[in-house]
């Protein structure tokens, strides 16, 4: 499995974004009450967590996993780090060295291997 951190100012700006957006699908209308929408459950893991060096990080926060390598999300401007969860190998994002080892992110899905070196928030 190949996971990816994103990251955006606010979730509107994730459902309009020509990538991650597709991942949404939008409220429907039932005949008489509205059907929610919502991130696709299957892949997306939205509102979590980020801290660097202890300090929540403002924005949305986003782990999409895929099958597959995906480069339009390794290489995303929103990517911050995209790992294989099987092997351990970095495959893209912008976070450097530095910003992995005061990185923290919480919660990870059951069984996801985590890059991050960061302590947990006390």
């Amino acid at each position: 499995m190949k996971l990816h951190l994103v990251e955006f100012a606010d979730e509107q700006a994730a459902i309009g974004d020509p990538v991650i957006g597709q991942l949404y699908s939008p409220p429907i209308d039932g005949g008489g009450y509205v059907i929610p929408g919502g991130w696709d459950s299957d892949t997306c893991f939205p509102n979590e967590s980020v801290f660097i060096s202890q300090v929540l990080q403002p924005g949305f926060w986003m782990i999409v996993a895929k099958a597959n390598s995906d480069t339009a999300l390794a290489q995303h401007p929103a990517c911050r780090l995209a790992w294989d969860n099987e092997s351990a190998v970095i495959l893209g994002g912008t976070y450097t060295g530095n910003d992995m080892s005061a990185l923290y992110v919480t919660p990870v899905s059951a069984g996801a291997y985590n890059p991050w070196n960061g302590a947990a928030p006390e």
